[in-house]
């Protein structure tokens, strides 16, 4: 049984006492990556300028900037942080970009391509196609597809286990989550809860996927196939999902409510911290102890102490869209204001 405790104290809006710096990037900046080395930041531009830039690391600039095609949507990096791969929503395409040599590959897959990830072992990415109700194989080596119907709608979150046999998926505006063996190209569905699922999580180790339903959070054990009791959160409008990297918490973002709520594993206790309008994204750093959340309804992004709940906003820009960590640094990218903010976490 979960119990529910109250908002922590939320602060006023602080930039003097935040060092931060102001980047100056393409038209509508959405989703971005970091890279595994922690050295780079990928960050997508929206159309009508589909662009994927470079922001290094070293000096929070951007160093590189390549065309993608029409609507790129989600973006995905190599174990070896040389390439990048871009989903493009409206190119029924991605766009695979060797960041050392700027050899740029355009490769076609599915209808719609909302989401995509690279293999643990480097050796192939997944592309889960929303329109043509696909999932997409790349071999990375050669470029060539295998393509395999999911039988519905999939959402852009695609979770694959430590050894790159299964990965999980979510049905679009369904309760259904999607389990895809890679060696066999099988598909498999089961019903995970009576409401819609919003977002997936798979902790470090692979043994369990935490699912965000529109009113709850639910594990998963991987090995079994099986759920375990589901954790109300006392609210109808989650989005995503998202554990620290010591295991110890999962959270999920209240769209409505303007809120994260947070989840002791061993316990079920929940927790909630206020945020700003619109949240849409989260980034964890890798202590553990805070979140950094995209508030896009407005024009801050809140730090979150996520053991005491307590929430700090932070002044990013308009509509902060995304949120990154990388080394050190969060990244929020600013919709309306065609800005990359790098605030020191």
């Amino acid at each position: 049984m979960s119990r529910t405790t109250g908002a922590g104290p939320v602060s006023s809006v602080s930039e003097a006492k935040t060092q931060s710096l102001l980047i100056p990037c393409g038209v509508t900046p959405e989703t971005s990556a970091p890279s595994p080395d922690g050295n780079w930041l990928a960050v997508l531009n929206d159309t009508p300028i589909n662009t994927v830039q470079i922001v290094s690391a070293s000096n929070r600039q951007i160093v590189a900037t390549y065309a993608t095609g029409s609507e790129p949507l989600d973006v995905a990096w190599t174990p070896d942080s040389t390439t990048v791969l871009v989903a493009n929503a409206l190119g029924n395409s991605v766009t695979k970009i060797n960041i050392v040599t700027s050899a740029v590959a355009t490769i076609a897959v599915g209808t719609t391509p909302a989401g995509v990830t690279v293999s643990h072992s480097g050796v192939f990415a997944l592309v889960a196609c929303t329109g043509s109700q696909t999932i997409v194989k790349i071999t990375l080596a050669t470029n060539a597809t295998t393509s395999t119907s999911a039988g519905m709608a999939v959402l852009r979150n695609i979770n694959l286990t430590p050894d790159d046999s299964v990965a999980f998926l979510v049905a679009a505006s369904s309760s259904t989550l999607i389990r895809f063996v890679v060696a066999t190209s099988t598909v498999t569905t089961q019903v995970a809860s009576a409401s819609h699922l919003t977002g997936i999580a798979m902790t470090s180790d692979g043994v369990t996927l935490w699912i965000a339903t529109k009113t709850s959070l639910r594990p998963y054990t991987i090995a079994t196939s099986t759920f375990g009791v589901e954790i109300a959160i006392g609210t109808t409008s989650t989005l995503g999902a998202w554990i620290t990297p010591d295991g110890t918490f999962v959270m999920t973002l209240d769209v409505t409510g303007q809120n994260v709520k947070i989840v002791r594993i061993a316990t079920s206790i929940v927790t909630t911290a206020t945020v700003g309008a619109g949240p849409n994204w989260l980034a964890v750093t890798p202590d553990s102890t805070t979140a950094y959340v995209a508030n896009s309804g407005g024009y801050t992004v809140s730090k979150v102490n996520i053991a005491g709940h307590a929430s700090t906003p932070i002044f990013a820009g308009h509509a902060s869209f995304w949120v990154s960590y990388l080394s050190g640094w969060v990244y929020s990218s600013n919709y309306f204001d065609n800005t990359i903010r790098a605030i020191a976490a």
